[in-house]
């Protein structure tokens, strides 16, 4: 009986076993990490290492792609590292490659050697080159003519934007050398494919107005390089206030008006962020660069920004005392154009009434005409100048704006009459046409045609209609700026009409 119980027994189990086997099994929850899905394990390649290297700065030393999964570990010094870039084994040099990537800019006097990497027989040792490169830093500059041929590839197929390439390794070299590539990749611009994928490049990299960049434009402003010129230009124009310093370089070009015009337009497009670079560019010591520099400043108070240019009035203000003429009739123009500012360019403006030259004088009348917003409170200001101890030209220069105001400033009156026995002729001499034109306002035009004929600046034979005002220089677009070799330069001449 026993061994009966005990067989019904293990039977009774052994079913119970098979119903639960039977049974559907009930799902484990998981956890949340084994929610996500499981993603599969890649073998480390030579791009991800390079941006792994170069986002936090470290130096990864994993298995490379390039080496056939064999892990490299630098152990040699930079001379051995060096030697072994000349061997005869692709795998010593391309060791060596990695080897003094990790050095960084210790490894800079391996640069040329590094370079002449990139045409290697073997693609795995050109890779490495070129990252080697791109960890030395700015101190790899010399490489970047190499680098930059690197981005042609064969079959006309552009492989720059692929990371694992030669050319696109190549790529995050140039940016991480930074503004000293600017030279070396403004040299291949006479290639039009390169020219288009270096531009590309440099459009990342924000230039700098050192004497190798300033070098390498002064070479694309040589005959037959108009189309590579143009292209730095445009280049040049997306990085705003940095630019402004090489702009100017292409604004003052010689026989080249159209580069002129196209690095003055993207001077404008700038707008108000060009005008602390124009402002300091009036400290140079190329005139023409200075003629520039002040034409531009004009053209963005006209056009941009009255505040802006308002900010550096006393830039302008300096540049009234320029060697040049031109700069001085320039920057007089400027300060006209701050209609909105006009008490703030007043008082320049009343010191260029003492310009030696009459065309510089004059031009400031007409400024001063422009700005004022109370033509009465004008006519004071020129009274307080005539009887103070100003300039013998200054005094000139009040006098002409009394004649220009004619009845409206009748309260001058005694004063023009006590300029009549000023020490000075040209003095007395513009006092009287004043007093004419303030007296009998119908003479008023033919008193400043002669006043004008006198300082030589409009011809005899021009026909003016009767109250169409005076027309001693061009109005509205302000004096017109004169050019040496089509550009800003030595003042143009006018005709000299014939005296009375």
């Amino acid at each position: 009986m026993g061994e009966r119980s005990r067989k019904k027994k293990s039977r009774g189990s052994t079913s119970e076993s098979d119903s639960e086997a039977d049974a559907p099994r009930k799902r484990r929850p998981r956890s949340g990490n084994e929610d996500r899905p499981r993603k599969k394990r890649r073998k480390a390649a030579l791009e991800s290492e390079d941006s792994g290297s170069e986002d936090s700065g470290l130096v990864i030393d994993e298995v490379d792609s390039t080496s056939e999964g064999e892990e490299i570990t630098p152990t040699l010094s930079l001379s051995e590292l060096t030697r072994d870039l000349e061997s005869s084994s692709a795998k010593r040099r391309e060791s060596a490659a990695h080897g003094l990537g990790q050095l960084g800019a210790k490894a800079k006097r391996t640069v040329p050697k590094l370079a002449e990497l990139l045409t290697d027989p073997e693609e795995r040792v050109q890779l490495r080159a070129a990252r080697a490169l791109g960890k030395i830093g700015p101190a790899a500059s010399a490489a970047v003519p190499a680098l930059a041929l690197t981005l042609k590839q064969t079959g006309g197929k552009d492989r720059s934007r692929d990371e694992t390439t030669v050319a696109g390794v190549a790529v995050r070299a140039l940016k991480r050398i930074g503004s000293p590539a600017w030279p070396g990749l403004l040299g291949v611009f006479d290639d039009k494919d390169l020219r288009r994928r270096a531009a590309r490049v440099l459009r990342s990299i924000e230039p700098r107005a050192d004497e190798k960049t300033e070098a390498a434009i002064e070479d694309l402003l040589e005959v037959g390089r108009e189309d590579a010129a143009e292209a730095a230009v445009a280049v040049l124009a997306r990085h705003g206030e940095a630019a402004v310093p090489l702009l100017l370089r292409f604004a003052t070009a010689d026989d080249a008006p159209e580069l002129q015009d196209q690095a003055e337009d993207a001077l404008e497009a700038i707008g108000k962020d060009a005008v602390p670079g124009l402002a300091s560019a009036l400290d140079e010591g190329d005139v023409d660069l200075r003629l520039s520099a002040v034409r531009n400043l004009g053209r963005i108070a006209r056009t941009v920004s009255q505040r802006a240019v308002a900010k550096v009035c006393s830039r302008l203000e300096d540049a009234l005392d320029d060697d040049d003429v031109g700069v001085r009739l320039l920057a007089v123009d400027a300060l006209g154009a701050l209609t909105e500012y006009g008490s703030r360019a007043q008082q320049p403006l009343i010191v260029a009434l003492g310009d030696t030259d009459s065309r510089v004088g004059l031009a400031a009348v007409m400024a001063l005409l422009d700005l004022a917003d109370d033509r009465v409170v004008l006519a004071k200001r020129m009274v307080e100048v005539l009887e103070g101890r100003e300039l013998e030209f200054t005094r000139v220069g009040a006098c002409m704006v009394l004649m220009h105001l004619g009845p409206t400033a009748k309260e001058s009156v005694s004063a023009l009459l006590k300029a009549l026995e000023d020490r000075s002729t040209e003095v007395r001499e513009y006092a009287h046409l004043a007093l004419q034109a303030i007296r009998t306002p119908s003479m008023r035009i033919s008193v400043i045609r002669t006043a004008s004929l006198r300082l030589k600046v409009v011809d005899e034979s021009d026909e003016e209609e009767e109250g169409s005002g005076p027309a001693t220089l061009p109005r509205g677009g302000g004096p017109v700026a004169p050019r040496k070799r089509r550009r800003a330069g030595a003042v143009r001449p006018r005709r000299k009409g014939r005296r009375r």
